[in-house]
């Protein structure tokens, strides 16, 4: 049942916006800075690599998809723009760096729009809203995927009904909550402040089978969503950032389950509507001028549509939306007056959304409500940004500069890695906050030589999937980002195997900072466990895992591999030998090989054949992944497949008691002995192998 109103009072005060909350002291006893954005402040870099072994295209199959106040005069309306000589530059810019970018990530169609001081400075659609190139895109009539820009207007509703005293930011969750419960995994409850920041613990939850649906019909009620699909946590909350779908589907339960009202319908009522959105829903149609635009792959000779996405996560990644309407909600994010009003949120509510929530380090960028924060560090601009992916269909990137009243949002129908939205966001905050005098450099601390060697290692990017199948992405990852140790004291971090990185200097206990760089990365800060021990890195909010180095790629990889041979072996061998005794003809010797041996023998080559057969099986299988349609369901053959090493482990158990038995039987030589207990101590190895990389059961 949903508890009384909480006060008005319940709002997080405007203040937080200059004074950004560090998580307790008690909890992380070292917290180093960090704070160089990703490349323009959006997705780091990562590199895969060539494997040698074929296993490593197990992990493909999980990459299909992924998979998230006061305002103008006129609600939320933009203003046409005067005409001038910044405009017709503007234009210059962006033309160029659109095309470029189209043409360099085949992409069929982007819109983009650009508001300043309540009015829209630049709009415009650049290619075909179809494969066929018939159509083009119109910034006011293309309907494209905004996906988890989507998070953005969750994130409102959140806070308008805060403002109306429905609810208290820093109350447990499950409070608001009727049909749904977090878990209590931890003693810690969940707060509302914690999932409007990512920092409410849970798994990450982008690369899942069976949550999308083919067709609107077959959208879930987000209640059955979560209760078909519950958030997993995997630390206390409060802690550390660690992006999830899930902590904005719990936020769209909270919407409707305080409202009253379906998700969808409050967004249409109490967020689109008033902003004027004509042409936005988080329910979009199949068919009809509102419905979303298909996304395309490029083939290698034309565009190759992809089917449509359809969510019953809808709060995280479900509205579809034009670039002008996404223009009346910048506006309405920047406003300019103090006579102004919306009927949507108050300046004060408004305020309290965009300021700081979260961040490791005073001074260092972190979360705001909804927003990831940024610091170019060329300019000291503070930026506010969101952005959007369905991985090979559609692609958004939303971007504030609040004290300049300037945003922007570019939405294309097609996925190529974010490389023409960064490029963009890089060009445009160049444009509007240019570089000011480098600021001085730090001062090294006098344990930077020390402290250098001490968080040496390989980091790996936090919000993967820890609990399903989906962790096998990490394999197509590499060793990156690598932390190393300079002769002089200072640090490299390394993205990939290319440049030479730029050293960075301790200036701060376990914060190691550069000058500005070109691609924004320039402060990463160090994190520490309750014993001291250097356990995370951080880039902004961005949270990365230190890896030990059983864990890294390049071991796991060969771990996999050394599996395939044993257990190719394994399944030869019984086929091997009665080859070899048909051809020599030593029937009788075979024979005298004892009963206890033979039947130990049929064992070792069923359990080979069977690991061998998943293994195998799963590499054919998933190398046509993207076109396999595991985002709708996990087909029979695809359980069928994973049984295979639940079979085979249940096998292994029962050779090792039979080895217990039978170890006493006469006529077993040395090598026969070694063979068997060899093989049988690494199949039972294999099996605590598999959960580690959630391989045992159907874990998605």
């Amino acid at each position: 049942m949903v508890s009384a109103p909480a006060p008005a009072a319940a709002l997080r005060p405007p203040a937080i916006a200059t004074a950004p909350v560090a998580p307790p002291a008690s909890t992380i006893i070292t917290l180093a800075a960090a704070a160089g954005e990703r490349a323009g402040g959006m997705e780091l870099i990562r590199r895969g690599r060539l494997i040698s072994a074929a296993l490593m295209l197990l992990a493909l199959v999980f990459g299909w998809y992924g998979a998230g106040q006061a305002a103008s005069p006129s609600v939320g309306q933009p203003q046409p723009a005067a005409a001038g000589n910044d405009d017709a530059d503007l234009a210059t810019l962006l033309d160029l760096v659109v095309s470029r970018g189209m043409a360099d990530g085949h992409i069929p169609g982007a819109a983009i729009v650009v508001v300043q001081d309540g009015a829209v400075a630049f709009s415009k659609g650049y290619g075909v809203a179809d494969g066929e190139r018939t159509v083009p895109v119109s910034p006011d009539a293309a309907v494209f995927r905004a996906m988890s820009v989507s998070k953005l207007f969750t994130a409102t509703g959140i806070m308008q009904l805060a403002e109306q005293g429905r609810l208290d930011l820093h109350a447990d969750a499950n409070r608001y909550l009727r049909g749904f419960q977090i878990a209590s995994t931890y003693p810690v409850a969940v707060t509302i402040d914690q999932l409007l920041t990512h920092t409410a613990g849970f798994d990450g939850d982008q690369e899942t089978i069976a949550q999308v649906a083919r067709s609107p019909a077959e959208v879930l009620p987000l209640g059955q969503f979560l209760l078909n699909h519950p958030p997993r946590r995997i630390q206390p909350p409060g802690i550390r950032y660690g992006y999830s779908n899930a902590d904005y589907d719990v936020l769209g339960a909270v919407v409707q389950d305080v409202s009253g009202e379906p998700f969808a319908q409050y967004m249409d009522e109490h967020i689109l509507a008033p902003l004027r959105m004509a042409h936005s829903s988080f329910q979009p149609p199949a068919s009809g001028p509102d419905a979303p635009l298909p996304g395309y792959t490029w083939s290698g000779s034309g565009f190759r549509p992809q089917p449509t996405h359809y969510f019953s996560d809808a709060p995280s990644r479900g509205l579809a939306t034009t670039a002008a309407d996404m223009a009346r909600f910048i506006t309405f994010q920047l406003p300019g007056g103090t006579g102004q009003t919306s009927p949507v949120l108050g300046a004060a509510a408004l305020r309290a959304m965009q300021a700081q929530h979260f961040t490791y380090r005073a001074g260092e960028p972190g979360m705001a409500d909804g927003f990831q924060e940024s610091i170019d560090w060329a300019s000291g601009e503070r930026v506010l940004w969101k952005d959007g992916r369905d991985d090979g269909r559609a692609t958004s990137m939303l971007v504030l500069l609040p004290d300049r009243r300037i945003g922007w949002y570019v939405a294309y129908n097609a996925d190529d890695g974010e490389r023409l939205a960064q490029t963009i966001y890089q060009q445009l905050e160049t444009h509007f906050a240019p570089a000011s005098a480098p600021p001085p450099p730090g001062t090294a601390v006098a344990t930077a030589a020390i402290d250098a060697q001490r968080v040496a290692g390989v980091y790996r990017e936090a919000d993967y999937s820890h609990r399903t199948l989906a962790k096998l992405l990490v394999l197509t990852w590499g060793d990156y980002p690598r932390v190393s140790a300079n002769a002089d004291g200072t640090l490299a971090v390394r993205w990939s195997d290319t440049p030479t990185p730029p050293p960075l200097t301790e200036t701060a206990p376990l914060l190691f900072t550069t000058a500005p760089q070109p691609n924004g990365i320039s402060h990463y800060l160090f994190l520490a466990n309750q014993v001291g021990a250097v356990n995370g890195m951080a880039v902004g909010a961005e949270t990365y895992e230190r890896v030990s180095w059983y864990e890294t790629v390049r071991v796991q990889e060969t771990i996999f591999a050394a599996f395939l041979l044993i257990f190719l072996a394994a399944a030869l061998s019984w086929p091997a030998r009665e080859l070899l005794r048909r051809c020599s003809g030593r029937q009788a010797s075979v024979r005298r090989r004892p009963l206890a041996l033979r039947v130990l023998s049929i064992f070792i080559g069923v359990i080979g054949a069977l690991d061998l057969a998943f293994l195998i099986g799963t590499f054919l299988t998933f190398q046509r992944a993207f076109g396999l349609g595991l985002e709708y369901a996990a087909p029979a053959w695809l359980m069928a497949i994973l049984a295979l090493p639940c079979l085979a482990g249940a096998l292994t158990v029962l050779l090792a008691a039979l080895i217990g038995v039978t170890w006493s039987s006469a006529g077993w030589s040395p090598s026969s002995r070694a063979t068997v207990v060899t093989f049988t101590a690494l199949a039972l190895v294999f099996i605590p192998f598999l959960n580690s990389w959630n391989l045992l059961g159907w874990r998605w």
